[in-house]
């Protein structure tokens, strides 16, 4: 139940910097709207 150790490799693993995809903004905008139900993601 502690996320220190996840978010301490995650920080190695992924990128600093990176540049949200129009679907990012998308599924924001569907968010911020009260749209958005759900997020299904292939893992």
């Amino acid at each position: 139940n502690n996320p220190k150790p996840f978010f301490l490799l995650a920080k190695e693993l992924y990128p600093q910097k990176f540049t949200p995809t129009p679907t990012h903004y998308f599924i924001r905008l569907l968010n911020e709207k009260n749209k958005l139900l759900r997020i299904f993601t292939q893992v």
